[in-house]
C-alpha cells in the first residue's frame, strides 16, 4: 500500500494555476508603490514623534499639520 503523494501548497496552486496574467496597469502599480512608500515612513516618523514629544504633543501636532493643508483645499475650492 502506497501512501498517497503529498504536495506542498504552494506547489498544488502553481500546478493549477494557468499562467501569469497581467492586468494591472502600471499607472495603478506606481500609485501602489508611492502609497506604500508614503506609508511606511508616516508609520516609521510617527515613532520618532510619539518618543520625542509624547502622546498629547503627536496630537497637537499632527492636528496642527493637518490644519494647514486642509485649508488650502478648502479656499481654493471656494475659488474654483
Amino acid at each position: 500500500m502506497s501512501e498517497p503523494k503529498k504536495v506542498a501548497c504552494v506547489e498544488r496552486v502553481m500546478q493549477q494555476s494557468s499562467g501569469l496574467h497581467r492586468t494591472m496597469p502600471i499607472k495603478s502599480a506606481v500609485m501602489v508603490g508611492v502609497g506604500g512608500t508614503l506609508g511606511t515612513g508616516l508609520f516609521l516618523s510617527s515613532g520618532d514623534v510619539l518618543s520625542t514629544v509624547g502622546p498629547w504633543g503627536a496630537i497637537i501636532l499632527y492636528t496642527d499639520i493637518e490644519f494647514g493643508p486642509t485649508t488650502a483645499i478648502r479656499f481654493s475650492m471656494l475659488l474654483s
